[in-house]
């Protein structure tokens, strides 16, 4: 109460000396005893996938007037996180600080908070493709494997188990990968909705086309291998007849006719190695010619 002697006046007919004393008085106000169970609760938060992190922090009590509630020193109420999932802020009763004048047995119940991401709904198109390559014939076995995708970095692209993106072979032609959607495994936790397309991939052998060597003098190369031409075609000469002379029947007189070396035009010899269409029928046209000047020198002979 605070009292003393000078709050008091003392006074008595029968006593001229009065000394006061003074015992204060006091309301002693004990705490409870009784349990009392505080419930701290963590804050929650659910949200959509964005990509980015997000979070939630805070905190709840149910503790009375004059309890106080506070986070330990180097303790978070914070939940936070990226991909979908749940995300705790992993409190506890060490977390926290509870206490009070009024309450002697205080009991703390902690309920975490979290943060609860969820998947987009959505649909995501995640398109496959396969590699591909062009490549000229060889003779041996060719191949080109693998693929790319467009998928976001969270969503995971892996070929089935026993399915191969490869395509391969030795011919000319092209040679495809035949892939499908069942060929792959696309998942994602950020992702509930994925539709897959496929490109497929392939390989083209392309032929390899061989000529031969038309080039002239010095020799050296390989001569280059002359096709014959149809009626009509490219080194095609047509001889009549009446053009050829004929052979002397056996038993027919035999008519030695002797031709000069300066009458005859000869042809060019070819060089080492030239096997030109150009150069065969340079020597198909000598030869007719030669036949053609033997016949008029005889027949000028005759008539004279």
């Amino acid at each position: 109460m605070g009292l003393e002697a000078d709050d008091f006046v003392a006074s008595s007919t029968n006593y001229s000396s009065i000394e006061v004393k003074v015992v204060d008085g006091y309301l002693d106000i004990t705490p409870v005893t009784e349990t009392l169970t505080v419930t701290v609760t963590g804050n929650t938060a659910s949200m959509v996938y964005t990509g980015s992190e997000q979070s939630v922090d805070g905190y709840t009590s149910n503790a009375p007037t004059g309890v106080n509630v506070t986070l330990a020193e180097g303790s978070m109420a914070v939940a936070k996180g990226v991909d979908a999932g749940i995300y705790n802020m992993g409190l506890t009763k060490e977390s926290f600080v509870v206490n009070s004048l009024n309450y002697s047995n205080i009991e703390v119940v902690v309920i975490d908070g979290y943060l609860e991401i969820s998947p987009i709904t959505d649909k995501l198109i995640v398109t496959i493709t396969g590699n591909n390559d062009s490549r000229p014939y060889t003779g041996s076995e060719q191949s080109v494997e693998g693929f790319t995708n467009n998928a976001p970095s969270t969503v995971n692209v892996v070929l089935a188990e026993g399915s191969a993106a490869i395509a391969k072979g030795t011919s000319a032609g092209t040679y495809n990968m035949n892939l499908t959607a069942e060929d792959f495994v696309v998942n994602s936790r950020n992702y509930s909705n994925i539709e897959v397309v496929i490109v497929d991939g392939y390989l083209t052998i392309t032929s390899v086309n061989s000529g031969g060597n038309t080039g002239g003098g010095g020799g050296g190369g390989n001569p280059g291998r002359v096709t014959p031409s149809t009626d009509g075609g490219p080194g095609a000469v047509t001889i009549n007849p009446e053009d050829v002379p004929l052979a002397q029947l056996p038993g027919a007189p035999v008519d030695p006719t002797v031709i000069d070396d300066g009458e005859i035009p000869l042809a060019a010899l070819p060089k080492t190695g030239q096997s030109s269409v150009k150069s065969t029928l340079t020597m198909m046209m000598s030869g007719i010619f030669l036949m053609l000047t033997a016949m008029s020198k005889k027949r000028k002979e005759e008539d004279s």
